[in-house]
């Protein structure tokens, strides 16, 4: 039997299974260090949690639905890891007519739905 915890990500509530509850509050923590020094960085990190909470959203298949560990994953893998967003700002600080880091992240977290 495993423990679950109720959530209230981008204000929608979600049951999540612990496990998976520890991978999603690393992963928020690890894109709060990422974008540490970005200017836009609140607002950046409100479009993730709001863009996660629909992808939970549209795994539920009925209230009582837990997210699991593997919905998790899966949505990590969708959104990116901290580390992708980190390389896209560097190479845009590198090129002076690329886009704002905070442009350039939501043309990425748009394009990979």
């Amino acid at each position: 039997m495993n423990k679950t915890i109720n959530i209230n990500l981008a204000s929608t509530f979600f049951h999540m299974d612990e496990s998976a509850y520890t991978i999603l509050k690393s992963y928020l923590h690890e894109l709060e260090t990422a974008f540490k020094n970005t200017v836009g960085k609140d607002e950046i990190l409100k479009d993730v949690e709001a863009r996660m909470a629909e992808l939970f959203q549209e795994r539920k298949t009925n209230p009582d639905y837990v997210i699991t560990e593997a919905d998790v994953n899966d949505i990590i893998s969708i959104l990116g890891q901290p580390q992708d967003f980190v390389l896209e700002e560097e190479e845009e600080t590198s090129n002076p007519k690329g886009a704002t880091s905070e442009k350039k992240y939501s043309e990425t977290l748009m394009t990979n739905t």
